[in-house]
Parts: structure tokens; sequence; C-alpha cells
């Protein structure tokens, strides 16, 4: 089940990767504008590279887990204590980041004012607390 939390966790951040760049090229009326979709700390010039390195990253170590081979697939209980405690102070830093934004803007709709970097950033800790949770198996 962890392998395929970790696939299923790649493609959602796939896709939000893919509909950021959809909304640059060709704005479609369907998705949320270019603002919603990241919070601006990073330039989309710097930005798309990191998640493109991130997207590379995590079907590095998905492959790797699923085949059990390469560094990736190698399990390591160390490691899975320390990805385990960054992933949760991940995601707890997210809850936190939600928290004020809801209290600040609660009448925002559920994709404006970075809410959709928010939910992603919940979807990467997830990926990190699966993988810790492999090696930690």
């Amino acid at each position: 089940m962890i392998v395929y939390g970790l696939w299923i966790l790649l493609g959602l951040f796939l896709l939000r990767v893919a509909g950021q760049f959809l909304v640059l090229i060709a704005r479609p009326f369907w998705l949320p504008p270019m603002k919603d979709w990241y919070s601006g700390l990073i330039p989309y010039r710097i930005l798309l590279p990191t998640q493109l390195a991130i997207l590379v990253l995590m079907f590095s170590i998905a492959l790797g887990v699923t085949s059990e081979s390469g560094w990736f697939g190698q399990q390591r209980h160390a490691l899975g204590v320390g990805v385990l405690c960054f992933s949760l102070l991940y995601a707890l830093s997210m809850v936190i980041r939600l928290v004020i934004r809801i209290r600040h803007h609660p009448d925002l709709r559920w994709y404006e004012g970075g809410m959709i970097p928010t939910i992603f950033h919940f979807v990467l800790s997830g990926f990190l607390f699966l993988l810790a949770r492999w090696h930690l198996a």
C-alpha cells in the first residue's frame, strides 16, 4: 500500500505542476488564475525548475522503493526516523499556515490566497511520511 501511495502522491504533484504551467501558457477558464497557484515568494522562473527537480527526485524515490533497488530502495531505519520527523514538522507548519490563512481571510474561496500551494505542501509531506513509513517497516 505504501508503494501505491507514493505513486499517487507523485501523480498529484505532477498534476499540480502541469496545471500551474497550463495556466501560465493558456489561461484556461476552468482553472484558477496564476496568482492562486503559488505564494509569489519564489519567482516562477525559479519555482518551475525546482518543482521539476522535486518531481525527478520523487520519481527516483518511488521507483527505488517499488523495485527495492538502488540507493532509494535500501531500507534505512535512521533515515526513516529523520524523514518521519521532518514530514511531521512540515505538515504541522502547513496546518499553522492554513489556520493563519483562514483566520485572516475567512471569506476566500478554497483556491484563493495561497490555498493551492498549501494543499500540495500536504501532498509533499504525505509523500515524505509514506517514505518514512517504508523505511521504518
